[in-house]
Formats: structure tokens, C-alpha cells, sequence
């Protein structure tokens, strides 16, 4: 095993997960109108969940799992200004000011609107969402303080000739980014040279069979209401109605090894050492272990449609990745007794198959896949029982082979 993280390299390298997950009657993901997603795909109906809920999801569960976070907000100017009157002692007009400097140190970019007593939304925001490392808070807020004196006695609406707070000190801070945001990518068109492409890829989980909405009817009952004779009563209080989704999803990521290499080398972040590349293989192994793991939040408590996938392919590959979602154009059929599971692993062991076949294996440098059964799926590769031992190989091979041109 090579110790030495290798950045110049021409194909990318790619780390693929399949996954066939069962749900039961659940709301996976639900549209504006509280119904499940769906999608047509192959000329029928399947439920769907989207990229975006997954990557949110995968977001939060990655930053518990490494303990490092990274915000998304739009809520800075207001954070920024609780900072400085929590934890510097301003007072609340001049904290309520400072965003203005950090703006005109950003050339008058992420203007702070809202939160004057005659506007309906209470708390200033930034137009756009803004995406970076927790920290640049904290930053921001001792920045600031360096100059306490000078914004407590300025006019946020004088022009100047140049801005109070230090332009490259903000723009540094604006520039940041930890591993949450190399991996999952940040646009901030705002701030030039602040965006960063994300190294994953999610795409739209969805059912592997023709599927639609169920509905379902519930009730809630008075505890206290009594009949007349003092006898409780029964009777519906609340009548609702909702509608779920079941079904066995086909979920598919893939990670650009090399593209988050060259992120997380931006500022010398991670270099070549051992050690930075343990933090590397820290952060790919929680990543692909959130992914595998995910678990709806909708409606989870009258649902708990808490499963694992049934079935995890992982691959690694130089050159572009492959997306197996074509097996299932042609919707699974339940065959009376088998359910939908076990003919969507038939299904994508032989596209694998059809796949390999196709490509003459060209880039492919793992293979492998963990089950709940003990089936053997011979076009997927190596047999793990567990699927962190599928990951532990993928992740390895894959930071071996980064730089290998084959």
C-alpha cells in the first residue's frame, strides 16, 4: 500500500455505490403538496426519492460522523452579530453593523436585508446561501473585533474610499473550506474563485418496479371525552388521511477521489504525508458508510421505516464512473412469491454482467459486494459479509490507484 497521497493523475478515479433498499410503507421524500415523490421512468410510475433530500441527508450524517461542520445559510450577518454581542460584549447596534463592513470588504457582495422592526422577516440575511466551514464564523467575529472602535464609530452609509476590515483577511475567510465542503462543493458566484466543485455525485433513488401512492387513513382519539352513561368513548376526535410510498429502491453515489484530493490540497489543507492520508481515508469511510446507512426523517415516528439495503455493490473505476439505474427501465415484475427484491439483484447482477461485457472491464480496478443473503452474485465481484469490509477494500484500492495510469 502506497503512504504517499499522489495529486497529478489524467483519468479520475471513482468509488461506485449500488444499493437495493426495501421500505416500507413510509414517506421517504415528499413534494409541496405532502404527497411522495414520484418520477416516470421506462413508460411507469415508481416512487422517488430525491438527490437532493439524500445529499442533505448524507451532509448532516457525515459532519456528526467526523465531528466538523460546515453551514448553509443565508443566516450569517445575524449569526455574526450574535457572536460579537455573546461572545465580545458589543452592543447590539454595532454588531447589527458588522456585516455591513464584511460586505464592503466583499466589494458591496452579500448585502445583509431584513430585520428592522417594520420588516416581516426578523433576522438579516444574505440573498444567496452561503456555504462555509463553521469556523469562518468564528473567524469573521474575531476579525471584527480587531476593529471594535473604528465600526462602533462608523457610518455604515458614509462611502469609502476603502473598506475598514482588511479585503484579504475577508476574502481568506470567504475562500475556506474543510472536508464537508470539498466534498460536497459550494457555489458562491458572489466571491470569485470561492466555488468549488463537489466531489459526489447522488442520483435520484427510485423504486424498481411500478409503483404508486398509498393512501392512509388515520384517527386520534380523546382520552378524556366519556359517553353519557360515563363509559369512554371511542369515537374518532381527528380524521386525517396522508399518502405512503413502499417499494425496493435502486440508490446510487459516486465519489471523485481525485477531484477531492485536489480540493482538500487547496491551502495546503491535506499533503502528501501518512497522516493526512488516514484523514482522507477517515472521511471517504464515514462518507460511504452515511450513504449506505440512510434513514428517512419524514414521518418516521407514525412510520419507522427504519431498513438497510438489502444488497451493496461497490466499485472503483479509472475514467468516468457507471450508473447501473438502465437495469431497471424495464420495471421489476413480482413473480407471485418472490417479492421485488430478489429479482432486482437478478436484474443488476446481469447488467453488471451485460456491462463488463460491453466495456471489457476498461478502468475497472474493484469489484465487490455485501448481502443479507448468502446468493452468490459472481458478476459483482468479491463476496464481503459485511459491508464494511467492502468499503475498507474499496477505499484502500482506490487511494492505491489514484496516479496509476494503467
Amino acid at each position: 500500500m502506497n503512504d504517499n497521497i499522489n495529486i497529478a493523475v489524467s483519468k479520475p478515479i471513482h468509488i461506485g455505490v449500488h444499493m437495493l433498499q426495501a421500505f416500507p410503507a413510509s414517506l421517504p421524500n415528499r413534494d409541496q403538496h405532502g404527497r411522495p415523490k414520484d418520477v416516470y421512468y421506462g413508460g411507469h410510475l415508481r416512487m422517488r426519492i430525491s438527490s437532493q433530500n439524500l445529499k442533505r441527508h448524507h451532509r448532516l450524517d457525515f459532519e456528526s460522523g467526523l465531528a466538523e461542520r460546515a453551514i448553509r445559510s443565508r443566516r450569517w450577518p445575524q449569526r455574526l452579530a450574535n457572536s460579537l454581542i455573546n461572545d465580545y460584549g458589543w452592543d447590539a447596534e454595532a454588531a447589527e453593523a458588522a456585516w455591513s463592513h464584511v460586505s464592503e470588504a466583499l466589494k458591496g457582495k452579500l448585502v445583509a436585508t431584513g430585520g428592522t422592526r417594520d420588516d416581516s422577516e426578523k433576522e438579516r440575511k444574505t440573498a444567496s446561501l452561503v456555504f462555509l466551514p463553521e469556523q469562518a464564523l468564528y473567524s469573521l467575529a474575531e476579525l471584527c473585533d480587531r476593529y471594535r472602535d473604528t465600526i462602533a464609530a462608523s457610518d455604515v452609509t458614509e462611502t469609502r474610499s476603502a473598506p475598514i476590515l482588511d479585503r484579504k483577511k475577508v476574502n481568506r475567510i470567504f475562500l475556506s473550506s474543510n472536508i464537508v465542503v470539498d466534498m460536497f462543493g459550494r457555489m458562491l458566484t458572489e466571491v470569485p474563485d470561492a466555488g468549488i466543485d463537489g466531489s459526489l455525485g447522488v442520483a435520484h433513488a427510485f423504486s424498481t418496479h411500478a409503483a404508486e401512492p398509498q393512501l392512509d387513513s388515520f384517527t386520534a382519539v380523546d382520552d378524556w371525552e366519556t359517553l353519557a352513561d360515563g363509559a369512554a368513548n371511542t369515537a374518532t376526535a381527528y380524521m386525517q388521511a396522508s399518502e405512503l410510498a413502499t417499494g425496493t429502491f435502486y440508490r446510487y453515489a459516486t465519489v471523485n477521489i481525485t477531484d477531492l484530493i485536489a480540493n482538500t490540497a487547496r491551502d495546503n489543507k491535506l499533503t502528501d504525508t501518512p497522516a493526512d492520508r488516514d484523514t482522507l481515508k477517515e472521511a471517504l469511510t464515514t462518507l460511504l458508510a452515511c450513504i449506505i446507512e440512510y434513514n428517512p426523517q419524514a414521518k418516521k415516528n407514525s412510520t419507522a421505516p427504519h431498513t438497510l439495503p438489502n444488497l451493496v455493490y461497490m466499485t472503483v473505476r479509472e475514467g468516468r464512473p457507471f450508473s447501473a439505474a438502465a437495469a431497471f427501465e424495464k420495471p421489476i415484475v413480482n413473480r407471485g412469491t418472490s417479492g421485488y427484491m430478489e429479482p432486482s439483484k437478478e436484474a443488476l447482477n446481469t447488467h453488471i454482467r451485460r456491462l463488463k461485457n460491453f466495456t471489457k472491464q476498461r478502468g475497472d480496478l474493484f469489484n465487490g459486494y455485501a448481502s443479507f443473503d448468502e446468493t452468490t452474485h459472481e458478476d459483482l465481484g468479491t463476496q464481503y459479509k459485511a459491508f464494511d469490509d467492502a468499503i475498507a477494500e474499496a477505499v484502500a484500492v482506490a487511494l492505491d490507484n489514484n496516479g496509476d495510469q494503467r
